[in-house]
């Protein structure tokens, strides 16, 4: 589902926010520096590598998909946490990224963040708009 500028990097920062991990999207929503915002995005990607690797297959209405984490409706406590993850038959679901980002967007979206203010501002918006795609707001 493309997202805009920098779509696999918003991509990646949404699986954070599905699980309700906010601190990598906190971290670049508030950096005040290119090396803070560079620092959470390499450790969001190691994060989100790391995930992937620990990914299981589970079978959500009639289709299987690689879920980075998962809660059936019976475990209230994960299921509670897992707010904005996707439902299905009772089971929420974070699902694997479509794509990863490659060097090139990686590259390109670091370049634009050593602009200054201007570019710590476009760190932020690429934050915000990945919460904002899972709250709706």
């Amino acid at each position: 589902m493309p997202y805009g500028r920098y779509d696999a990097i918003v991509g990646v920062l949404r699986v954070f926010a599905q699980m309700g991990n906010y601190a990598l999207i906190d971290r670049m929503a508030n950096a005040l520096t290119y090396r803070a915002v560079e620092s959470a995005l390499y450790d969001g990607l190691r994060l989100i590598n790391t995930l992937i690797r620990q990914a299981e297959e589970i079978t959500v209405g009639g289709k299987t998909v690689k879920a980075i984490d998962y809660a059936k409706r019976e475990d209230e406590r994960k299921f509670r946490r897992l707010v904005l993850a996707k439902e299905e038959e009772g089971i929420r679901y974070v699902e694997v990224p479509s794509k990863l980002p490659d060097e090139r967007e990686i590259q390109m979206f670091l370049n634009e963040v050593r602009k200054g203010i201007k570019g710590l501002r476009a760190a932020r918006e690429i934050a915000m708009r990945a919460l904002a795609l899972e709250t709706g707001r």
